[in-house]
C-alpha cells in the first residue's frame, strides 16, 4: 500500500528540515563538510538524502529494509574512478574513522577509496532511516510502544 502523497510531503518537508543541507549529513555522518553546496561531495551526501526519500513507500512494506539500505548504498557509491576521487577528496574521506575494515586486501588505491565511500553512504542511510521512521510515526501520531499492537502479517505499515 502507497503511502499518500500529503503524508510523503511533509515526511519529506521535516527530513529536508533536520538535514537542509549536504553540511548537515557530513556533519550526521561524521565526515569532513564538502567545500561547497555543489561540489561532488555535496552531491553524493545529498543524492543519499534523495534516494532515501524516494524509496520512503519501498522501505516502509519491506520485509527486509536493512536489505534495501544495504543495497541502496551499493549504488549510491561513484563508478569511474575519477568521480570516486573527487567525492573521497571532497569528503576527506582519508581521515573517515572505517570502522569495516573492509579496504584491506581491497586490490587498489581506487577500490578502497569506493569502499570508505561505501562505508559512508551505508552509516548514514543507517542513520537516517530510524530518523524517517520516527518522523512518519510522529506525523501518524502514532509512537514506537503502537507497534506492539501492528499485525505483523498486515501489508499496512506500522503508522
Amino acid at each position: 500500500m502507497a503511502l499518500p502523497p500529503p503524508f510523503l510531503a511533509e515526511l519529506s518537508r521535516r527530513m529536508r528540515e533536520d538535514y537542509p543541507d549536504a553540511y548537515a549529513l557530513a556533519d550526521e555522518v561524521r565526515c569532513s563538510d564538502p567545500d561547497s553546496s555543489s561540489s561532488p561531495g555535496a552531491q553524493f551526501l545529498s543524492g543519499i538524502l534523495e534516494t532515501l526519500l524516494g524509496s520512503v513507500n519501498d522501505l516502509f512494506t519491506a520485509d527486509e529494509p536493512s536489505n534495501m539500505l544495504t543495497e541502496m548504498a551499493d549504488g549510491l557509491v561513484p563508478s569511474y574512478a575519477s568521480r570516486i576521487w573527487e567525492v573521497f577528496t571532497d569528503l576527506g574521506a582519508y581521515d573517515y574513522d572505517n570502522d569495516y575494515g573492509l579496504t584491506e586486501g581491497s586490490g587498489s588505491m581506487t577500490r578502497a577509496a569506493s569502499v570508505i565511500l561505501y562505508s559512508i553512504a551505508s552509516d548514514l542511510v543507517n542513520i537516517l532511516y530510524p530518523e524517517l521512521e520516527r518522523i512518519a510515526r510522529d506525523i501518524a501520531g502514532t509512537s514506537e510502544d503502537d507497534d506492539d499492537e501492528y499485525d505483523e502479517y498486515s501489508d499496512e505499515p506500522p503508522f
